[in-house]
């Protein structure tokens, strides 16, 4: 394994073995704070050099897998994420020691340079979000796609390349900015999403509040808005009948479903239902729900409430996901899985259990 550096713009370059055996180097991350200091990773190791490249030494306690991508955090050197065939990784001594983080087979890292706690990851299933410095991961988009690299323009867009399958943006900004409010708790849940002819949208104020309810398409462009007034604490239930602001039907497929109010803005997106068929109460456990995923896909970890006959009775996590006897990450459209809902014990026979990314901020004046 080895790189490359040049001096004088590219016209000649300097070969630097890091290994000894044959590799692959697949990433380079310069410290922004002392060029002095960069990281290569790949096959087989991850290593560092604090002298310009002259000399290099294996950085790798902890980490396992190929390093396919390194990250630095712009505000403190220290930390630094490494994605690799086994994951993500995070080290917060300069890479002197490596901790797993979460994911399988990250491609890609990109750091919010304005808030360095967000954090995306590129994998070879989607892309997925952390805005805990890497402690929990959401998938955001483009399951099933490899993404190879992201791009990120802060908080604007986010830009993922695929192996083969072209490449997306991501708006950061539907409808979201930010202004110190007094928090509210609030809940939203459309269904059916992916949406058809017609979605109902229910959703729950703690108190009386001036509500917007709006659909974005997932270019993240305002599709319609359909509430607009001063509605009164409790329940309420709206009816998105398909079709666009200027009245065209629109075409079947996932939507943003945003609720903003003059103290929170919820942005929401479901990624998959499922079916309860039967139940497993297992000793020392707790209620399995037998299930069948009809729609997307449930993912281990992610955010999930349990409907009743259309009313969410319960808003959790995914806290086991098994297929068969197998813990899986994951469970597309068509499969049977086990699904334990963290904390809840109370779900029956033909319960919705709906799976679903959400963004929390504060609105503009």
């Amino acid at each position: 394994m080895s790189v490359c550096k040049t001096t004088d713009a590219g016209f000649s370059w300097t070969r630097y073995n890091l290994s000894p055996e044959f590799g692959y180097a697949y990433a380079l991350s310069i410290d922004p704070t002392n060029s002095n200091t960069v990281y290569a990773g790949g096959d087989p190791d991850l290593y560092k050099t604090t002298d310009h490249g002259n000399t290099w030494s294996s950085s790798s306690s902890g980490l396992t897998g190929y390093a396919y991508a390194i990250a630095i955090n712009p505000h403190n050197t220290s930390i630094i994420y490494a994605g690799t065939s086994d994951g993500i990784f995070k080290s917060t001594d300069a890479g002197s020691h490596w901790g797993y983080s979460d994911l399988d087979d990250v491609y890609a890292i990109a750091i919010d340079p304005n808030n360095p706690e967000t954090i995306y990851a590129g994998t070879v299933d989607g892309v997925y979000k952390s805005t805990s410095g890497g402690d929990t991961w959401n998938a955001m988009e483009l399951g099933g796609k490899h993404i190879t690299c992201l791009g990120l323009y802060p908080d604007t867009y986010l830009y993922a390349g695929t192996y083969s399958s072209g490449t997306y943006r991501w708006d950061l900004n539907v409808g979201i900015t930010e202004q110190d409010f007094e928090e509210q708790k609030q809940s939203i849940s459309a269904s059916p999403n992916p949406a058809r002819d017609k979605t109902t949208i229910h959703y729950l104020l703690s108190r009386e509040a001036q509500v917007n309810l709006a659909i974005y398409d997932i270019q993240g462009r305002l599709v319609c808005s359909v509430i607009n007034e001063v509605q009164g604490a409790g329940a309420h239930t709206a009816l998105w009948d398909g079709v666009d602001k200027n009245g065209a039907m629109v075409a079947a497929g996932i939507y943003f479903y945003r609720l903003k109010t003059q103290e929170r803005v919820y942005t929401e997106k479901v990624i998959g239902q499922a079916e309860v068929l039967q139940l497993f109460n297992v000793p020392k456990f707790g209620v399995v729900a037998g299930s069948h995923v009809t729609s997307g896909k449930i993912i281990r970890g992610g955010n999930a409430r349990v409907m009743r006959d259309n009313v969410v009775i319960y808003d959790s996590k995914i806290g086991s996901l098994k297929h068969y006897k197998e813990n899986v990450k994951e469970c597309h459209e068509g499969l049977d899985c086990g699904i334990k809902i963290e904390n809840f014990n109370d779900i029956k026979q033909g319960d919705i259990i709906e799976a679903y990314i959400r963004e929390e901020t504060a609105p503009s004046l």
